[in-house]
Parts: C-alpha cells; structure tokens; sequence
C-alpha cells in the first residue's frame, strides 16, 4: 500500500519540501536505486537568510605621486567586503576582496558590496565611486622684483621648491643692470601641472 510523507529541509541557501512515494519498503525516504520512490514534488523555498543594507563606496581623488585606495562606510557588514572594477569597455570585473587602488594618472570606477553569511544574504551593490589621481600640483617660479646693480650676481627667479620637475632657458643669474628673461618648462606634463 502506497503512503505517502512529507518533510521540509531549510539551510542557509534556501528551503526545499519534497513528498516521496514509498512503494514496497516500509522505509520514508529518497530513493538509492531509482526504482523504489518517486520524487514527485520539489518546491523552492528560496533564500531563507536576513536582508542587509547596502555599503556607500566613497569618491577619492588623490595627487600623482599619492595612492588613491577605495573607502567603504555604512552597510550591514555582514560577510567579506567585496569589490568589482569596471574596465574600459564598461563592464564590471567579477567580485573580488582585493581592495582597489589606483597610482597612475586617470580614474578607476568601482563598486562594493558585503557577500553575507550563513545567517545575512549578501548586501544589495553599492554606488558607483571613482578613484582618481590627478596631475602632481608645482608651484610656478617667479621673477625678482626691484634688483640693482652693486657688482654682485643675482638670481632674478623666486625658484619653486619643485624646480627638480622643469628645466629653465635663458639667464637667471645676472651682474650687469639689464633686462632679462627666463622660461621654465615642465618636463612631464602627463603628472604635473603648473598651480594656476
């Protein structure tokens, strides 16, 4: 005489009820060899784990020269922080927990997320944030206002204390009364720029 059971199984990744057939056995329960019961109802339950909030991935621009490294607040902080980048083409990278940074001149994009637990699901993504680094700041040099002659050399330029990051032309160190120019040039202009 056919019975028939049913029993619910929940875990972490979600609930399944299934009812079984027992035919011939005497015994409730999956079938080893195919034959004996029949699966006849499997329904989804779904994920049974605890909501959390979303993490805001902050903006962070940065100097060349500095590292620009994504900042992360709020959120359910349930489970490892998790971070995805978005190439050049517009598409996100997989989920990784290598947190993003960024040194070289440009912008990166990047998501966050939480990846939950036994007990949360993972958080809903955060918003879109950039790091960027932008071009190294260099004071410009100016000129020595109200020079005379007295026989000695002297400097007619305010040197930047950057000055290692352009190379001059012209005259800077005079004697003779006179009028004089220097031009100074950036030698990278990709990393620095002049401040005004």
């Amino acid at each position: 005489k056919d019975r028939t059971t049913t029993f619910d199984y929940a875990a972490a990744s979600g609930g399944l009820v299934y009812t079984y057939f027992n035919s011939d056995s005497g015994t409730i329960g999956p079938s080893n060899d195919g034959r004996s019961f029949a699966d006849v109802m499997v329904e989804d339950l779904g994920d049974l784990r605890a909501e959390q909030t979303a993490p805001t991935a902050a903006n962070v621009t940065v100097e060349y020269g500095n590292t620009a490294t994504a900042s992360v607040t709020g959120g359910g902080g349930q489970g490892a922080l998790q971070y995805r980048i978005q190439d050049p083409s517009s598409v996100f990278s997989p989920w990784l927990t290598t947190v993003p940074t960024r040194t070289e001149i440009g912008t990166t994009i990047y998501q966050v997320r939480y990846a939950g637990n036994a007990s949360y699901k993972p958080s809903p993504v955060s918003n879109v944030a950039t790091l960027q680094v932008t071009p190294k700041k260099i004071t410009k040099p100016t000129a020595v206002l109200g020079l005379q002659y007295d026989g000695f050399a002297h400097d007619g330029i305010n040197h930047s204390p950057d000055r290692t990051y352009a190379t001059s032309e012209g005259a800077h160190l005079a004697i003779a009364a006179g009028n004089y120019s220097t031009t100074y040039t950036l030698t990278n202009t990709t990393n620095y720029c002049w401040d005004d």
